[in-house]
């Protein structure tokens, strides 16, 4: 992987207390190469050393900060690659956590704020407030993500069901911030209730302002599958800017080559360790 790179892995993980749930989160960064990782809702009051290594792998320890979850309920990670960036002056919000990040290759400086909003209309209110009160502190390249558990568009519900006000109100932050959302490809919700009628909404967002998306200027946003959360994960990667890899094609005269099934077997019996199947594939093809 290219250190220049950045790998953005952000999900709303509803709980990280089961070694089951730790592999199933690791086994998605290592699929996707993911260097920088935003975690919501891990249901931990504290985060050490073994439990990113069981999260993430041994490669984030060194370079993360934490949330405390309050009982229970909520708790962000965000953690970074240790060969790949530097982190520093880590602040921790009743609703957020972030630090200053600086990549060790070509000496690249941004902040990055990982968000687990309120669920209650008042604490809302002061989470925006909060949001606004962080800019000031914040490097002019800024990346904020999360679950924010609002929605800044009417269309980002589907049902009509919604507080115009906070929806205005949350508008007006993003305004006075001068934040984008980075914009989420093929698919329009993030969030299901996962009823018999489910309602669908976009609570789960990727914010960046306009001197980090001048530092990474061809990120782009996907939606990942997973059953373990209700949430999906999103994945920010960078599209390759020179000439793209042509896709595998098989030939039909390969097979009247010389050792053709001895290189066939080989490498279709080469371990590859991966939880992702159609990755799998992808490898041994």
């Amino acid at each position: 992987m290219n250190e220049n790179n950045c790998v953005i892995l952000n999900w709303n993980v509803r709980g990280l207390n089961g070694a089951g749930r730790r592999q199933v989160v690791r086994d998605l960064v290592t699929d996707h190469h993911a260097n920088v990782v935003c975690l919501q809702e891990t249901k931990l009051h504290l985060v050490d050393d073994r439990i990113i290594a069981e999260t993430l792998g041994p490669q984030f320890v060194g370079a993360y900060a934490f949330l405390p979850a309050d009982g229970t309920c909520g708790g962000v990670i965000i953690a970074f690659l240790v060969d790949a960036f530097l982190l520093d002056d880590v602040t921790v919000g009743q609703f957020t956590v972030s630090a200053n990040i600086k990549c060790r290759a070509d000496g690249r400086m941004w902040s990055l704020t990982g968000v687990y909003g309120p669920q209650d209309d008042l604490a809302k209110r002061q989470f925006m407030d909060a949001m606004t009160a962080m800019q000031p502190h914040m490097l002019p390249a800024w990346i904020i993500m999360g679950d924010f558990n609002l929605i800044y568009r009417a269309c980002d519900k589907s049902n009509n069901r919604i507080n115009v006000r906070l929806i205005n109100g949350f508008k007006a932050v993003l305004d006075q911030l001068e934040l984008k959302e980075l914009h989420l490809n093929g698919r329009r919700f993030t969030w299901s209730s996962e009823t018999e009628s489910p309602t669908f909404t976009k609570i789960d967002h990727i914010f960046i302002t306009k001197d980090w998306e001048l530092q990474y200027p061809t990120c782009s946003l996907q939606a990942l599958a997973s059953s373990m959360s209700d949430h999906c994960p999103l994945l920010v990667t960078q599209l390759p800017s020179g000439p793209r890899r042509k896709p595998f094609r098989f030939e039909s005269f390969w097979p009247k080559l010389s050792g053709f099934l001895e290189v066939v077997q080989q490498s279709w019996n080469k371990p590859c360790h991966s939880g992702n199947k159609v990755r799998l594939l992808h490898v041994k093809l």
